[in-house]
């Protein structure tokens, strides 16, 4: 057979041709392991590629007015001593500024793990809820543009999640209802000369509140996603959303709120008390206040004060 040219030959095609020579090469043998059911269901390495590769924290900051506020923000957020892995969500509510706050965040395109995205209309604070089912991580961190966050800013976070959590929201400034009766000819006293209230800045020590402030505030995004089953009672509340969370996460989910002490990680921007930009000034959000008031109260929270 050797002395056979043509049966060599003839040999030789077949071999060429033949169905299972694709199944023995190197690329096969790899293909067919990895498209196993118990390779795939292995644990990726944490520095494994993927295409939606996940984070330790996503930090949400929503944009309107303060667009000038952006680059100081973002630095500092590039500039974090945090060691484990972070991405960033920015939500632009102003259509007119699309352009500027893009070009904003270009430069930023290599120093962070960087989203942006634009609504054609706002949607107020809206998007932080949202935005539970956008990230890629089990805690949200909010951040709002009138912050400037310092180096330890998402470590101080982690830390006090690390030490209240985990089922508990974490933030740097709040309100503690104390105990009162409703009145019932001029509800708007109660948040107009804050006799029944105490308000808790970052400069405070440690404490459970009542209401957090969304400015700076860490939430599991497994709570959050369980505070969204309940639906607002109408849909003026968005204006409110975190006066509503924190009515959600104390009544129906029993969570803890914590108020930590950031004064060494963060300072707010002189603007933040701006009439002209600051939210909580505008007189439709602080009818919901006074209307969501009303409502919590004849419900019995905070459980202290009468119903």
């Amino acid at each position: 057979k050797a002395t056979d040219v043509d049966l060599i030959n003839e040999t030789t095609e077949y071999m060429r041709n033949h169905p299972l020579k694709e199944q023995l090469t190197d690329a096969h043998f790899l293909q067919a392991i990895q498209n196993t059911t118990v390779y795939r269901e292995l644990p990726l390495p944490r520095n494994e590629r993927k295409r939606f590769h996940s984070f330790d924290v996503s930090l949400v900051i929503c944009s309107y007015k303060r667009v000038y506020n952006l680059p100081n923000l973002l630095s500092r957020l590039a500039d974090q001593d945090f060691k484990g892995t972070y991405g960033v969500l920015i939500w632009n509510n102003n259509i007119e500024t699309v352009n500027e706050v893009s070009e904003i965040c270009r430069p930023f395109a290599d120093r962070l793990s960087l989203k942006l995205m634009h609504s054609t209309e706002n949607f107020y604070c809206q998007i932080r809820t949202a935005m539970a089912s956008l990230i890629r991580s089990d805690l949200i961190l909010i951040c709002d543009d009138d912050v400037l966050p310092g180096s330890n800013y998402i470590s101080t976070f982690i830390d006090k999640y690390s030490q209240y959590g985990p089922e508990a929201v974490i933030c740097a400034r709040g309100h503690v209802f104390l105990p009162h009766e409703l009145n019932e000819n001029q509800p708007e006293r109660f948040w107009s000369d804050y006799e029944s209230m105490r308000f808790y800045d970052e400069r405070e020590p440690d404490r459970k509140i009542h209401f957090v402030h969304a400015d700076n505030c860490l939430i599991p995004k497994s709570i959050m996603k369980r505070a969204l089953q309940y639906e607002m009672p109408h849909y003026d509340l968005i204006l409110i959303d975190d006066y509503w969370l924190s009515y959600v996460f104390s009544e129906y989910l029993n969570v803890p709120i914590w108020k930590v002490k950031m004064d060494e990680c963060l300072t707010i921007t002189e603007d933040a008390d701006d009439p002209d930009i600051a939210l909580f000034h505008n007189p439709l959000v602080n009818e919901q206040r006074v209307n969501f008031y009303i409502y919590h109260m004849r419900k019995g929270w905070p459980a202290s004060n009468s119903k």
